[in-house]
């Protein structure tokens, strides 16, 4: 009677172990090339280089705010089908700054210069990403200044600025 062969033990890479083994180093090298190729080609649309100079800038926005009470100017900011329709009260310049700024990347921003009459402006507006965003709405010469934050894209968002959403909420 003759002995069976041995069997011969397989290559190394042809067990699943040490494959494994090499995989959990390899997916964090992976990963850092992939955080440090992320962090070079996108800007940090957070970070100011200079604050000083956006605090003095806020202190101007605040101004502009009161300046928009005092006026008892308001608005509704409608949404709806790749459109966006401004009722004015309490003043009707000829042309309005609608700025739509994204809350973390300046690239999505939008800025629209919407002109109109009897406090109506209307303009198409489409493309928008995903978010909360901000809203600004001020005349041509920048004199006053509405705020406020809406969810866009939406199948239709109203949006009440300034006085006349004072007296909507009481």
């Amino acid at each position: 009677m003759s002995e069976p062969a041995p069997e011969q033990p397989r290559p190394w890479y042809r067990e699943p172990w040490p494959w494994v083994l090499i995989a959990i180093p390899l997916s964090g090298v992976l990963g850092g090339i992939a955080t440090v190729w992320i962090a070079a080609e996108t800007s940090d649309g957070l970070v100011v280089d200079d604050y000083y100079r956006q605090g003095l800038a806020i202190n101007r926005v605040l101004e502009r705010e009161r300046r928009a009470r005092e006026l008892g100017v308001g608005a509704q900011v409608l949404f709806a089908g790749g459109r966006v329709r401004v009722v004015l009260r309490g003043a009707a310049p000829p042309k309005i700054r609608l700025r739509l700024l994204h809350p973390t990347r300046e690239g999505h921003d939008r800025e629209l210069l919407l002109a109109g009459s009897g406090g109506v402006y209307e303009a198409a507006l489409d493309g928008l990403v995903p978010a909360s965003w901000h809203v600004q709405l001020e005349p041509d010469d920048r004199s006053w200044v509405l705020k406020g934050r809406v969810r866009l894209p939406a199948p239709e968002a109203v949006l009440s600025l300034g006085a006349h959403s004072a007296a909507a909420a009481g």
